[in-house]
């Protein structure tokens, strides 16, 4: 397989305008490090194939784009509760006239659930259910007085595949499950440790990968026995901060 890695798609920027040419002459894929529910929709627009290591172990590697969504007001809500639109544009699920929800949907769509934050009586955040545009639950993020303290990715059958934790709002540790057995597998701390050895479990000698920054993209590739290669799509800065143009790519 050809890959061309990236932490985060940014469809309108000169990057992945690169990489998607690549993708292309090449028949590869686009590979995320980190999750998102939007991939399905990044899939349809740039008639690209992309994926995420969070969606290689969920199983959640094809998105279907004749499955629309939940409709803003179909989606799994609390009992009685009503689908109010506000006049700013914005969606709240209203009960007994208490907000006890907002919703989010997907941009250029037919009001396609996206996120669902559901709130406390006092008006806190206590959890976010993050949907994928083809109505699946992406993921749960949990809340305590508005402070982040853990996210779950699910496979289509709602199983929590893999489950970060927070302390005072950093990430500190990552648990890995088994996608068909349900059994834990590894663990981590931190979302470095889980790209190098999620990325050296997926790709192996026969698969080339190319990434387009010194970042967490490079980080993620220590153990991997794939051919890399970095290309430096902007030029790079000498000792005195002066750009130079003496190398495009290389092989790491």
């Amino acid at each position: 397989m050809n890959y061309e890695l990236l932490n985060i798609i940014y469809t309108g920027n000169k990057i992945w305008t690169e990489s998607k040419k690549r993708i292309t002459a090449n028949n590869g894929t686009a590979l995320m490090l980190a999750p998102s529910p939007s991939i399905g929709l990044i899939h349809e627009q740039e008639n690209i194939p992309v994926t995420s290591l969070i969606d290689q172990l969920t199983g959640r590697v094809k998105y279907n784009p004749t499955k629309e969504g939940y409709f803003f007001n179909d989606f799994p809500k609390i009992d009685l509760a009503s689908i109010t639109m506000n006049r700013d544009g914005s969606i709240s699920a209203i009960n007994d006239g208490v907000t006890v929800a907002q919703v989010s949907t997907y941009p250029n769509t037919r009001r396609i659930v996206k996120e669902v934050r559901y709130l406390t009586a006092s008006g806190d955040t206590d959890y976010i259910e993050e949907y994928t545009n083809d109505g699946f639950l992406y993921s749960n993020l949990f809340y305590t007085r508005n402070e982040i303290q853990e996210i779950d990715f699910y496979d289509e059958n709602q199983f929590a595949v893999v489950r970060y934790f927070f302390y005072e709002g950093n990430l500190n540790y990552i648990r890995v499950y088994n996608a068909k057995t349900k059994q834990f597998e590894a663990e981590y701390n931190n979302n470095a440790e889980f790209y190098v050895a999620q990325l050296a479990k997926l790709v192996g000698p026969k698969d080339t990968i190319g990434i387009n920054y010194m970042g967490i993209e490079l980080i993620a590739l220590e153990q991997t026995t794939s051919d890399n290669t970095l290309y430096l799509n902007e030029d790079p800065l000498d000792r005195s901060e002066e750009h130079t143009s003496e190398l495009q790519s290389q092989e790491i």
